[in-house]
């Protein structure tokens, strides 16, 4: 999915619990990438980080909220 898609809005609130259960969904391989940008999306998130070095991923919302998601341990 890319940001410029007009089939999908940005939820004007941030819900961090959504886009906890589209990671958690996203780990067990049940969606493709396009409908877990799709899920985050509609959670209100409008783009994400991702660290290598620091194992982890940002989710932000339009207005600065965000929610850290670590890498799972090996």
């Amino acid at each position: 999915m890319q940001a410029r898609d007009p089939e999908v809005a940005i939820a004007a609130a941030f819900d961090a619990g959504g886009v906890e259960a589209a990671v958690r969904q996203s780990r067990t391989g049940t969606h493709t990438y396009k409908a877990f940008c799709e899920k985050i999306v509609a959670a209100g998130c409008s783009g994400y980080l991702v660290s290598l070095l620091g194992r982890r991923v940002v989710y932000s919302g339009r207005t600065a909220e965000m929610h850290v998601e670590h890498f799972p341990n090996k």
